[in-house]
């Protein structure tokens, strides 16, 4: 099996590449798989992107940057990563690692059962080792609230934290189809597996939240993400694959 690490950063390569150097680099070499690491670093500044190509020569060849694009978000970033992934399966997650890698051990025995597995800061088991501000707390319920309200997912407990694992097939799939290049994209994602018949587990993980989060603008932002749902709610039909592109898979 060889597994593809998707890692979209804006902004925040110093952050990823210590991270891919270290931690990740680690984790993934302890975990006795193949495995090669993609990072989408769409959007960021000159500095940025200057020293993520300056450190390319420093990685081994399995730790690839997917070449550099204006900003269309972060969405777009994890489906570029989707798109050019040569694994059976895509992980994605943040470059600041708040989701503890170990979830993975947790996702691994079930990746035969179902077609996506992702990581959740609510349901029993998992632990919120630093929470959120208030403020971000307060977007996360009126998020999930205008999820459930908007798009009927009501089975589902945490949309959006950044630690989720696809079959390729199906991760390619969805990135042709995705209409979201922003934060509602994760949204989109568990939308489109659900209208598909796709099986999606929830499993519990150690979520410790980062302060420096490019995420800025509260009100912009809620505003943004509701218009996406709205989107996302009005082509259903798009999202639907034909008989024989699911049976391709």
């Amino acid at each position: 099996m060889l597994l593809s690490v998707i890692i979209p950063s804006k902004d925040q390569s110093e952050k990823a590449l210590k991270n891919i150097k270290g931690p990740l680099w680690r984790f993934l070499e302890s975990a006795g798989i193949d495995y090669e690491i993609l990072l989408v670093i769409d959007g960021s500044n000159v500095i940025n992107r200057k020293a993520a190509e300056a450190a390319m020569v420093m990685f081994p060849k399995q730790v690839r940057l997917i070449p550099y694009l204006p900003n269309k978000g972060k969405g777009h970033n994890v489906k570029r990563g989707f798109l050019e992934a040569k694994g059976d399966y895509v992980l994605f997650m943040d470059a600041d690692l708040a989701t503890d890698l170990n979830c993975f051990y947790d996702m691994k025995p079930h990746m035969e059962d179902y077609d996506c597995l992702f990581a959740s800061r609510y349901i029993k088991g998992a632990t919120l080792a630093k929470k959120q501000g208030l403020i971000r707390q307060i977007m996360s319920k009126g998020s999930r609230f205008l999820i459930r309200q908007t798009l009927s997912l009501h089975e589902t407990i945490d949309f959006q934290c950044g630690f989720k694992m696809l079959r390729s097939d199906v991760a390619k799939e969805y990135a042709k189809v995705s209409l979201i290049d922003g934060f509602a994209f994760d949204t989109e994602l568990l939308y489109f597996l659900k209208l598909n018949g796709y099986t999606a587990l929830e499993v519990p993980c150690i979520w410790t939240d980062d302060p420096d989060s490019t995420v800025k603008g509260a009100f912009s932002s809620s505003l943004a993400f509701y218009k996406e749902l709205r989107k996302i709610k009005k082509n259903k039909e798009h999202y639907l694959l034909k008989k024989e592109e699911k049976d391709a898979n």
